[in-house]
């Protein structure tokens, strides 16, 4: 299911997908990721998003907007409240910090 996440996270992932991968139901993946990651499997795709989002304002020189969407998030809104519920500050701060 991790293999899933890290190969599609770009898209438009849902959990029936995740588990899909897996050949399990939606509550027994959710089981499974709470178990051993301590998350659902939608926290853990977005959690990944974050990460590789986070390595893309340290690396390039992308808008806010295109890692947003380039990292599977359709709302560059929705992105900085994730990033900054997850890191403690704004991603473009991010860049300030990582100079």
């Amino acid at each position: 299911m991790l293999t899933y996440i890290y190969e599609h996270y770009a898209e438009a992932v849902t959990l029936e997908d995740i588990a899909g991968a897996a050949n399990i139901s939606r509550s027994e993946a959710g089981r499974c990721f709470q178990t051993y990651m301590n998350c659902s499997p939608v926290d853990a795709l977005i959690r990944h998003r974050l990460q590789t989002a986070r390595r893309l304002l340290n690396e390039t020189t992308l808008t806010l907007q295109e890692i947003s969407y380039d990292c599977g998030f359709h709302s560059v809104n929705y992105f900085s409240r994730q990033f900054k519920k997850l890191y403690g500050y704004a991603p473009s701060k991010n860049r300030t910090l990582g100079k």
